[in-house]
C-alpha cells in the first residue's frame, strides 16, 4: 500500500521499523482498542475516493484545521501524567501563595485597625464610651477582602500564563 503526498511516496506507517534489528521483539502490551487492518481499510478507501487530498487548482477558499494533539494518542505514559500533575501543582501553589499573602494582609490590616481604634478611643472617647471589638464584622470583611485579592491577582496570572516560556526568557522590561 504505497501512499504519496505531493509526489513524495511515504513509507507504510504500520510496517515494522526498518532501523530496529530483527532481535528486537514486538511490544508485549498490545492495543486493545485499535485494529491495524481496520485503519488500513479506511486509508485505502480514502485514497480510492480521493476525498481528503489537497487540490491546489481548486477555487474554493482554504480551510485549514491545525490541531496538534493535546493528549497522547496511545496508552498513557509517565511523561504525560507528570505533565498534568505539574500543571495541577502549579495551579495549587499559585492558590496557596495568593491565600498566604491575602491572609497575612487581612490579619495585619485587622490588627492595625484594632490598635488604631484603641488609640483613638483612649485619646477621644475614653470618658464617653466603652471600647469593644466587633468580632462578627471581621469575618465578612475578611472573606470579602480574600475574594477581592484572588480576583485582582487572577487576571494578571492568566495574562502571564499566555506568555510562552521561551519568549519570557528572551525578553524583559
Amino acid at each position: 500500500m504505497g501512499r504519496s503526498w505531493g509526489g513524495v511516496s511515504l513509507p507504510n506507517p504500520y510496517a515494522r521499523a526498518s532501523f530496529l534489528p530483527p532481535s528486537v521483539p514486538d511490544p508485549l502490551l498490545k492495543e486493545t482498542n485499535w485494529d491495524r487492518f481496520v485503519e488500513e481499510e479506511i486509508l485505502q478507501r480514502r485514497e480510492k475516493e480521493d476525498s481528503f487530498r489537497f487540490h491546489a487548482a481548486s477555487i474554493k477558499p482554504l480551510y485549514v484545521i491545525d490541531t496538534p494533539p493535546p493528549y497522547p494518542s496511545g496508552p498513557w505514559h509517565i511523561g504525560a501524567e507528570a505533565g498534568y500533575a505539574l500543571i495541577d501543582r502549579i495551579a495549587r501553589s499559585f492558590l496557596v501563595e495568593i491565600t498566604y499573602v491575602s491572609v497575612v494582609g487581612i490579619v495585619t490590616g485587622i490588627a492595625l485597625g484594632i490598635f488604631l481604634s484603641y488609640d483613638v478611643y483612649l485619646v477621644s472617647y475614653a470618658d464617653l464610651a466603652v471600647w469593644s471589638i466587633p468580632y462578627l464584622r471581621f469575618f465578612p470583611i475578611g472573606v470579602g477582602a480574600y475574594f477581592l485579592t484572588v480576583l485582582s491577582t487572577a487576571a494578571p496570572a492568566v495574562q502571564a500564563s499566555r506568555i510562552p516560556p521561551a519568549g519570557a526568557l528572551r525578553t524583559f522590561e
